[in-house]
């Protein structure tokens, strides 16, 4: 397969305002930057995106072995042991991803394989008819394994939601009052971690507390529609990393910064492919904590507890039914914050891959078209977005620190078995 960019991405880029050109792209990026364009109309939940991400870039990456005549996949299912015997050992391996990723995302977003199967028409341009059989027979059916694999991990699954209406307990917030999002997502099947309980966060604060105090004050002060004391900088954050309805997801964003970083310390298509695939694993790990976390402890949003603050045992909390968060309420229980995990888990994976902190790179947002961050640091880039929902009003400082370091955690136990 060829490594230049094609005229397909640079369309795509352009017509979708998504980053700039990579300076090479790869089997790996290409199809993540498919399938983030693919889902945007779409808007699936973050953890759906996570798993599903997670399940593209673990087949593309255990197809590219296969073309490489690994004896054993990475990520060990059996069959793809067997599978790795019938290799020919002269098929290009980015051939035989490419079909591996065409079959996953046409299975999980079927309305956009139109898309997929321009891509996938682009990357086999110059290629035999013969070879294209044998990249799809292989290809095709690594992703199928995976697929199945994932058949039975129960995010399909049906839970029902008892909701209270007890001081500190989750309910729906205006004005849409949406039903809560994904609650069988606690359900869901890990793809590397071992415990979910044992990496649960201690849990929001006792409603008598002083801390449970200063949160609210804090909130109540910089996260309101109408607060004077949010800054135009920290609005402007509070949009960019909203990431809501018709964008990328956090996990999505986090996959563009891995993308950048990858092409920018010029990693092959191999290494590419195996940094997404363990991106998306630890992804798609920490989202599974922080959703058992979130039904578990099942907390109340900043706009509940400010217009219920005479249910809290602090004299200093008042209620204020005038008040409302700058940035709508997403329809799940508050603690921890979701993105935060989602970035936690995700800047400490490309730390422990890099093996440092100071990278430099920049990050563009479906929700600011035109406008790029740029950051030094990948903890900085973390530590911002967690921020962003105190900005945005929609969560707590505590939410935003123990989602960062419950991500943290997932990373560092997925690095153990990261093998390169």
């Amino acid at each position: 397969m060829a490594s230049k960019p094609r005229l397909f991405l640079w369309l795509l880029c352009g017509l979708l305002c998504c980053s700039v050109a990579l300076p090479r792209s790869t089997v790996a990026s290409e199809w993540n930057t498919a399938v983030l364009a693919a889902i945007r109309p779409q808007t699936p939940t973050p953890l759906l995106l996570a798993r599903n991400l997670a399940v593209l870039h673990r087949s593309l990456y255990d197809a590219m072995l296969l073309g490489d005549g690994e004896e054993d996949p990475i990520f060990f299912e059996p069959e793809l042991s067997v599978l790795s015997l019938e290799q020919p050992g002269d098929i290009d391996p980015e051939l035989i991803a490419a079909y591996a990723a065409h079959t996953v995302a046409s299975t999980y977003f079927p309305s956009a394989k139109p898309l997929f199967d321009q891509l996938l028409e682009e990357q086999c341009l110059d290629v035999d008819e013969t070879m294209r059989a044998q990249a799809r027979a292989l290809g095709t059916r690594c992703a199928n394994i995976h697929l199945s694999a994932r058949d039975v991990d129960r995010l399909s699954s049906t839970i029902t939601y008892r909701p209270k209406t007890e001081p500190g307990q989750w309910r729906r917030t205006p004005p849409k009052f949406r039903p809560p999002e994904l609650p069988q997502g606690r359900n869901l099947t890990p793809f590397a971690i071992d415990d979910v309980e044992e990496l649960l966060p201690p849990g929001p604060p006792e409603l008598d507390s002083t801390e449970w105090a200063k949160a609210f004050i804090e909130i109540f002060e910089i996260g309101g529609k109408n607060s004077s004391l949010r800054t135009e900088e920290q609005a402007l954050i509070a949009h960019f990393w909203s990431d809501f309805s018709y964008t990328i997801t956090p996990p999505g964003h986090w996959n563009e910064i891995a993308i950048e970083i990858a092409a920018n310390k010029a990693l092959s298509a191999r290494e590419q492919a195996h940094i997404l695939a363990w991106l998306n694993t630890t992804l798609v790990d920490a989202g599974i904590v922080c959703w058992e976390a979130k039904y578990h402890y099942n907390f109340w949003r900043p706009l509940t507890a400010i217009y219920e603050a005479d249910r809290d045992e602090r004299p200093e909390t008042q209620p204020d039914f005038s008040w409302d968060a700058y940035l709508v309420n997403p329809p799940h229980p508050e603690y921890p914050s979701g993105h935060s995990s989602f970035s936690g888990a995700a800047a400490r994976f490309l730390q422990l891959y890099f093996d440092r902190d100071d990278l430099e790179f920049s990050a563009t947002s479906d929700s600011v078209p035109g406008h790029r961050r740029h950051f030094n640091s990948l903890w900085d880039c973390a530590n911002e977005i967690s921020m962003s929902r105190i900005y945005g009003g929609i969560h707590f400082q505590f939410s935003g620190d123990d989602g960062l370091a419950l991500g943290a955690k997932v990373a560092e136990e997925v690095f153990l078995i990261a093998k390169p």
